[in-house]
């Protein structure tokens, strides 16, 4: 997954059920990204997960099927727990 350099200096902000845009910080010391470490780990399944449909086999449909549930029931628990309903970099809805 290749990223921009710019995209590591926009801040991430959350949009909550009422309109208002609340901030989203690094919650982690990596290196390797800027914003929100759940974030950075749901771009990078969700660009893993899609190798799956290179070859649409049966088996590599369950295991597509599988890893996303997973990816958007780990995304949903952390927009439940910062009562949020969309994110947003900058401008742009996620």
């Amino acid at each position: 997954m290749r990223e921009s350099w710019c995209e590591h200096l926009m801040k991430w902000h959350g949009l909550t059920e009422d309109g208002k845009r609340i901030p989203l910080e690094k919650e982690c010391d990596c290196i390797i990204h800027d914003g929100p470490h759940w974030i950075h780990m749901d771009r990078l399944k969700r660009h893993l997960n899609k190798k799956y449909l290179e070859n649409p086999t049966d088996s590599n449909m369950r295991a597509f099927n599988v890893l996303e549930l997973a990816r958007l029931n780990e995304k949903h628990s952390h927009f439940d727990r910062l009562q949020i309903i969309e994110v947003a970099q900058e401008g742009s809805i996620e």
